[in-house]
Formats: structure tokens, sequence, C-alpha cells
């Protein structure tokens, strides 16, 4: 096997979702088979009450002596998605699930052939004895679903014995991982500060406006790193001038996210220094249009090389 297959091989398959409120509120398919690894990242926050739910917590704000209660139930309902929850992290708004079965009743009813997301929306709009519907339209943010395949039977210690073989299968696997591993942080760092500067936002008047603006942004910050996943893939296999436009694309699309990033940290301190809410909103909406510029402007360029 080849440096290049070895690499592709270990990696398998994968997809991400990019999800908001009123994606999730009904079933969402997921391209995976029994066995995949399901990650899900980010949260949503309620306009109702003030909770914050990620995929397997729910922090309530109107539970307790004044003090928010975090819990391990969550947006997911994993059995009926044929999921099982392997791990849970609520600082960092992440859930690792494996599937483990190929259909259930839930995702079939939705008329959905595989494994999938089932969202708890009527047991938590219950909670909050308002409509389902009404609940929905309260959620702000969003959540990432991203889905790899694992190699059956394989150890790391049998990896390391394959690829000593290879020392270009080994540096190309590490580049591999180091791209993954610097994609999922960006993600994580421009999700964080836009969560961060929601919340900074919430107890001013016409709050709503900034966490609005938030949500727009997040979508289309999602939609970079899909492409950034697209480009990393593409390149694996590139050659020569192909493999230098992807690798040059790629390091425009993380800076796009970096200079994002610490806008929003930025703006998230003129707020807390007194900025006026509509300003803010504003040059969030700035923000929104040139990411959404570079994705269009990486889309046109593409067209071209094809």
């Amino acid at each position: 096997m080849s440096g290049l297959g070895l690499a592709a091989w270990l990696v398998g398959a994968a997809s991400v979702l990019s999800l908001d409120g009123n994606a999730v509120a009904t079933p969402v398919a997921l391209s995976a088979r029994v066995g995949d690894r399901v990650v899900i990242e980010g949260s949503f926050h309620s306009t109702l009450d003030g909770s914050d739910i990620d995929a397997a917590h729910v922090r309530d704000a109107y539970l307790g002596n004044g003090a928010p209660s975090v819990r391990a139930d969550g947006m997911v309902d994993w059995e009926r998605g044929g999921l099982q929850l392997v791990e849970r992290d609520w600082e960092h708004h992440r859930a690792v699930a494996v599937v483990v079965a190929a259909r259930t009743p839930a995702c079939a009813a939705a008329g959905l052939n595989g494994p999938c997301i089932v969202p708890r929306l009527d047991v938590l709009a219950h909670e909050r004895l308002v409509p389902r519907a009404v609940f929905v339209s309260s959620l702000r943010g969003g959540v990432s679903v991203s889905t790899t395949r694992p190699i059956p039977g394989l150890s790391w210690l049998k990896v390391a014995s394959i690829i000593s073989f290879s020392g270009a299968g080994l540096v190309l696997l590490a580049c591999v991982l180091v791209a993954a591993r610097q994609r999922n942080a960006a993600w994580r760092r421009i999700a964080r500060e836009g969560r961060l500067l929601a919340r900074e936002a919430r107890s001013m008047p016409n709050g709503s406006v900034v966490q609005s603006r938030v949500d727009t942004l997040m979508v289309a910050a999602g939609r970079t790193v899909s492409m950034i996943k697209r480009v990393d893939h593409e390149a694996r296999t590139a050659t020569g001038p192909s493999r230098a436009i992807l690798q040059a694309r790629r390091r425009s699309l993380i800076a796009q996210l970096q200079r994002t990033t610490e806008q929003l940290s930025a703006l998230r301190l003129r707020l807390a220094l007194g900025g006026e809410v509509d300003q803010v909103g504003a040059a969030l909406d700035a923000l929104s249009c040139e990411v959404v510029i570079g994705e269009t402007a990486w889309v046109e360029a593409e067209a071209t090389t094809r």
C-alpha cells in the first residue's frame, strides 16, 4: 500500500454539517453507518428563559436559587437516533457518540433510511410550558456535526508498524492530522468568540440584534470551515501547481477565520466598554459580508481551475 493510500485509509470517510435552530426542528440524517463516530459541537440559547442547550447538556437559568444549573440532558435523543453517547464536555459544548443502529423507528418515521439526530424539542418545550414551534423560534446559535469512520481491527501500534516502512506515508499522515486539528481549532475559536459576544449583549437593550447577527455570521463561518475541509481532501491527491493552488486557498480561508475571530474579540471588548449595540450589530453585518465575499471568491476560483 502506498503512503498516500494508507493516509486516506486511516482518515476514512468524513462529513460535516452546520445546523441552526430551524434545521434541528426535525430529525437530521447522518451520512454514517454502524461503528462511525459522530461529534456534535456548539450550543443554542433560548430567549424564552435564558437556558443554554448543547447536544448533551442543558443549563437551566430558571432553576436553583438564582444560579444556573447544568444537567446532563441536552438537545439530542441519542437512543432514538441509533447513537450511543460516549463523551460529553459542557465547557466546550462538545459531545461524541458512536452509531450503534443502522435504522431506528424514529428516523424511519421521518423518512430517513439510516441513523439520524433526533431532537428532544417536544420535551424541552413541555418543560417551558410552550408549544414546540414557539420554543424552536426562541433558539439562537447553532451546532456543527461531523462523522468519521474508524478502521476496524486496526490499533495505533499496527499503524506504526505499517507506516514505519514508508517515510513518505508517515509524513503525509502527519500532515493530514495536523490539517484537521488546525481546522477544528479555528472553528472552536470563532464559535467561542461568537458565544461570548452574544452573552455580553444579552442583558443590554436590543441585545437580540447582536445575537441574530452572530447567528448569521456563525452559519457563514461554518460554510468556510466546510470549504477548508474540502480543500484538505482535494490536496491529498493533488500534485504540482494544483496542490500549490489548493494550499494557497487554504491559507487564505484560515487567515479569514483568524481575522474574523480577532474582530469578534474586539467587538466584545467594545461592547463591554459601553459601545452601542446597533453599531456592533452593523460591524457584525460587515463581517458576515466579508466572509460571504471570501466564500464567493473561492467558489469562482475553483470553477476557473476545473
